[in-house]
């Protein structure tokens, strides 16, 4: 354990604040590209899907696979872990019932509201809405009602361990050790369900693709909570060393050369985690990779993510005025702060906005599907899902937690 930590808050300087928003706001317009481009080889005639992969260009290979929410989980473990850091340097003790209002205000009315909205709408079970509502779905089952319910699953329980993780870290000798095998282990487990269970991922995404039903292995490594908490840690040792190791932070605040080595080291790890053609069975991976290669792919593409994010917010939060945060102008803010609305209710604007831009409601308009129908769409979903959200966390989400936090909070 260091004897000097970092004395003033991380995020004292709103560049830095900023520089989160915009990888938080990519992460969720990831995810709402992602669904445009599933809805598609979901919805679209199937023997129109291999010209519409050609007509797609190459620069969209990363929104075929769901990085989104890793992104968006590396840098919640970060905020909250540089929060709860700093609480216990200052005060020496963590307010558990002051975070846990906070989180479970944050989250919980709004997924609740999602749970009843979608329920009505789908006619689901009692024991479906009950698992779904008490953040269940994937742990005691194998659904939730909300489509992405998984994840806002994983986030929570991610909420619930992060103090807990926290407190630990100070108690270690070698914390930064500890959260090293932490990580290694995080895919390791990943690599170990595959070696047990003997299932095939050799063509995960394109038999997905054609059928539409994830194989058991797929749905193992993406639903389950214990599969997810590589971002989560990634996140966290971020965090741990923006405040616990002041000089080495000081000398990439100082090293321009340093920073810029940190962000090139990650484009080839995100690339490799983002850039490859897994959607498309007739690319050259396919034709290159054996079925250990794709075994050690989806064991550890997710760390590969949690890894490159890690690099790119850490050489930005150590560059002058928040670096790329401060100069890419946008709505980052906003969308940041209505993440969650977004992301639970863009599925509904998504539909929308296919048949405004398709100008269709039958399927065989998606076949006709190019570069620009497809960010259309995208541009619609988001544009839509922003404004909603916004409302959103005006009329229902701010209050709430507002009185949440008054009443509970101490």
């Amino acid at each position: 354990m260091p004897d000097t930590a970092r004395l003033d808050p991380v995020f004292a300087d709103p560049a830095r604040r900023r520089l989160m928003d915009l990888l938080r706001a990519y992460g969720i317009l990831q995810v709402v590209l992602f669904h445009v481009l599933h809805g598609l080889s979901r919805f679209a005639p199937p023997e129109d899907l291999p010209a519409i992969m050609e007509r797609l260009p190459r620069a969209l290979n990363f929104a075929w696979q769901p990085d989104g929410p890793d992104v968006i989980f590396v840098v919640s473990a970060l905020l909250l872990g540089v929060s709860l850091i700093e609480e216990r340097l200052a005060t020496g003790r963590i307010s558990r019932r002051d975070y846990l209002v906070k989180r479970v205000s944050r989250i919980v009315p709004l997924y609740w509201l999602a749970v009843a909205l979608f329920a009505l709408g789908q006619g689901d079970g009692l024991r479906e809405v009950l698992l779904s509502a008490f953040f269940l779905g994937y742990t005691l089952g194998d659904s939730s009602v909300v489509p992405v319910g998984w994840s806002m699953e994983v986030i929570l329980l991610a909420y619930l361990a992060l103090p807990l993780a926290v407190e630990g870290l100070f108690r270690l000798r070698r914390p930064g050790l500890w959260l090293v095998l932490a990580f290694a282990a995080s895919g390791l487990v990943r690599y170990g369900y595959l070696a047990v269970s003997g299932d095939s991922v050799a063509r995960l995404l394109p038999d997905l693709i054609a059928t539409q039903e994830p194989t058991r292995a797929a749905f193992e490594l993406y639903f389950r909570p214990w599969f997810r908490l590589s971002p989560f840690i990634a996140g966290l040792a971020v965090a741990w060393w923006l405040v616990m190791r002041p000089g080495w932070i000081t000398r990439l605040e100082q090293s321009r050369g340093a920073r810029i080595t940190l962000a090139l080291a990650a484009l080839p790890i995100l690339w490799l985690a983002w850039g490859l053609p897994i959607h498309d069975e007739r690319s050259w991976v396919y034709a290159w990779g054996s079925e250990r290669f794709w075994a050690l792919y989806w064991c550890f593409t997710i760390p590969l993510t949690s890894i490159g994010v890690g690099l790119l917010a850490l050489s930005g939060l150590t560059a002058p005025g928040g670096s790329l945060g401060a100069r890419v102008p946008g709505p980052w803010g906003a969308v940041s702060r209505t993440i969650f609305p977004i992301y639970l209710f863009h599925m509904f604007f998504l539909l929308i906005a296919a048949v405004v831009v398709f100008r269709s409601t039958e399927s065989e308009a998606l076949g006709q599907a190019n570069l620009w129908l497809v960010l259309g769409t995208f541009g619609l979903t988001a544009a839509l899902s922003l404004g909603f959200g916004l409302l959103l966390n005006r009329f229902f989400e701010a209050p709430i937690q507002a009185k949440l936090r008054a009443r509970f909070a101490n």
